[in-house]
């Protein structure tokens, strides 16, 4: 018996549309059909290559932290100041939030689920490894001599990645670029008690 006819798309291609329309639509709004019409997929051959609904969203999440996320990353693996390191990856961020390319935001935070099932852990879990990635950032800071000793690590962490949520609700909710710079810009006190 002969194979099957071997995949003929771009799976980043794909996944991108998906993001899209997860972005704009949010997860429970989003249908098998938005995404076949958005990725050029018929409704076999999505879930041929990736799966359900589910597994869609989570792969799409993936793509959309690895090319979303890339510059925020770059700053935070910066060596200086841990708090200058910080507060330069939340500029880098909001320039990618307020991508006039997107719908605004952050397409985790924007597509969450309503529902607290697999759609809602998913991307709970997405914003659970940035908090790690910074507070990870921080001790190895801490371990440089970068920052005091006795640092509030983990506070730090919170308030950055609460600070990229809030950052998102204010892109999507038409905030200009300068109010998410200001908003990173405010930041350095506040980072600078914790960590100083």
């Amino acid at each position: 018996m002969g194979r099957g006819r071997p995949r003929e798309f771009d799976e980043e291609h794909a996944l991108d549309a998906a993001i899209g329309v997860f972005w704009s639509k949010g997860y429970d709004l989003t249908s098998i059909a938005d995404l076949a019409d958005a990725t050029g997929l018929g409704p076999s051959s999505l879930y041929n290559a990736f799966g359900c609904k589910e597994a869609i969203f989570e792969k799409a999440m993936e793509r959309y932290v690895t090319k979303y996320g890339r510059a925020f990353r770059e700053q935070l693996n910066e060596r200086g100041p841990i708090v200058e390191v910080l507060v330069a990856a939340l500029h880098a961020s909001a320039e990618s939030l307020a991508n006039p390319e997107s719908p605004g935001g952050c397409a985790v935070a924007c597509s969450a689920s309503a529902n607290p099932g697999a759609a809602g852990e998913i991307t709970a879990e997405k914003r659970r490894l940035v908090e790690e990635m910074v507070f990870t950032r921080i001790i190895q800071a801490i371990d440089r001599g970068e920052a005091r000793p006795d640092a509030d690590a983990r506070g730090a962490a919170m308030l950055v990645t609460a600070l990229l949520s809030g950052m998102s609700q204010k892109s999507r909710d038409g905030g200009m670029i300068e109010d998410l710079h200001t908003i990173s810009a405010a930041a350095e006190a506040s980072l600078g008690a914790l960590l100083s």
